[in-house]
């Protein structure tokens, strides 16, 4: 019985890599699987803030600012490594627009209608929480502009699924990426010229998000692209295990920055500090065989990783749900008590896996991950 439900998790969540510009790197499936429970930290947190109240006056109501401190950040984990691969895709083969941006679409859209479907019926069916409009012609303009990924990039909405929002910043990476390489010839440059305008674009980007309050989260995407050129330099391959060890102990210092310190959401610092922190770690996870590297390679992180797109869609209604069914029950009025805040955190992101996991093996992985010739792919 054991070794049919091992051998059932193995051939459900491992996935055969098909990338032309890397091979499989187990640690960044892991990583993935990181920046999706961070996610979900910050939403289980607002949620139950939401629904039961914090009393201001508690230790708790510290250990919930310090983990939405730490949980917002999860997709900006996800960004950079979004541009670690799309990038590296991009720039290692010449690749034929349409093909490619078709293969984007693949990999988003089917499980993104699925959800999408789920929360048009919970619209209708509880319609003092829909953010529908009212009236025809503006409600038919808001679906179409959260279904094609608008807001809140091309759109001041919302979008009906709530954390969509990062889908926006994703697509339009996907369309510009490709002119950019082709517009400027940069597979022809010299790796150490790339990475020298990609320095210059993360410094003229923090200026020019930070002065007309943009989107400054984009440039996570930069992180990712530099991560890539610097792994694949060869003059930094040679002393790669020993600028890994340094890297990985200021990434380390940064993360704990973020967590000690209420540095304000969208503040130049705090983006500095997650722009490098990140770099840094992923660095010295994909770049050799480290110890950390080795731990986050472990099959419950990687598991999660894989099946991470799926949990990011969906976990948000779960936390909500469960929320709403046991918070006020199992903390009777506010929560004031550490070991629960974080036992009933534990209980809801085990009901979360149940439909990420459905999700993921319905919808995500036929209908996205699987090519013609039936090797799964996770770009």
């Amino acid at each position: 019985m054991k070794t049919a439900i091992n051998q059932w998790l193995k051939n459900t969540f491992e996935l055969v890599h098909s990338h032309d510009n890397k091979k499989n790197i187990s640690s960044m499936e892991g990583i993935r699987g990181i920046a999706a429970f961070l996610v979900f930290i910050e939403h289980y947190v607002a949620v139950l803030e939401e629904k039961i109240g914090i009393s201001q006056q508690h230790f708790v109501y510290e250990l919930y600012l310090w983990f939405r401190n730490i949980g917002s950040v999860g997709v900006d984990l996800f960004f950079v490594l979004s541009g670690y691969l799309i990038y590296g895709a991009i720039i290692s083969k010449h690749r034929a627009f349409m093909p490619y941006i078709l293969r984007r679409i693949q990999r988003i859209y089917p499980t993104f209608i699925a959800v999408f479907i789920i929360y048009l019926a919970l619209s209708f069916l509880i319609p003092e929480k829909s953010k529908i409009p009212t009236e025809t012609i503006a409600a038919l303009g808001y679906l179409l502009q959260s279904f094609l990924l608008m807001p809140p990039l091309f759109s001041d909405t919302e979008p009906l699924i709530t954390v969509a929002w990062s889908l926006s910043y994703e697509m339009f990476f996907y369309l510009f990426m490709p002119l950019l390489v082709g517009l400027f010839r940069l597979r022809r440059w010299q790796a150490n010229q790339r990475i020298l305008f990609f320095l210059i674009a993360t410094v003229l980007g923090y200026m020019y998000f930070f002065s007309n309050q943009g989107h400054p989260r984009m440039l996570m995407f930069i992180s990712g692209i530099l991560l890539f050129e610097v792994i694949n330099n060869k003059q930094t391959q040679k002393t790669t295990p020993y600028l890994g060890g340094v890297l990985f102990v200021l990434s380390l210092i940064g993360i704990v920055q973020l967590m000690l310190f209420k540095i304000p959401h969208g503040s130049w610092w705090r983006m500095v500090i997650i722009y490098l922190g990140f770099f840094m770690l992923c660095y010295e996870c994909f770049s050799w065989r480290s110890p950390s590297a080795k731990l986050l390679s472990l099959r419950p992180l990687r598991w999660l990783g894989n099946m991470s797109y799926s949990y990011y869609l969906i976990h948000g209604l779960t936390v909500q749900f469960v929320i709403m069914l046991f918070a006020k029950s199992y903390f009777n009025a506010q929560f004031e008590s550490t070991w629960g805040f974080i036992s009933f955190g534990v209980f809801v992101f085990m009901a979360t896996l149940i439909p990420a996991t459905l999700l993921f093996v319905c919808i995500e992985k036929p209908f996205s991950l699987v090519t013609k010739t039936h090797k799964l792919i996770k770009s």
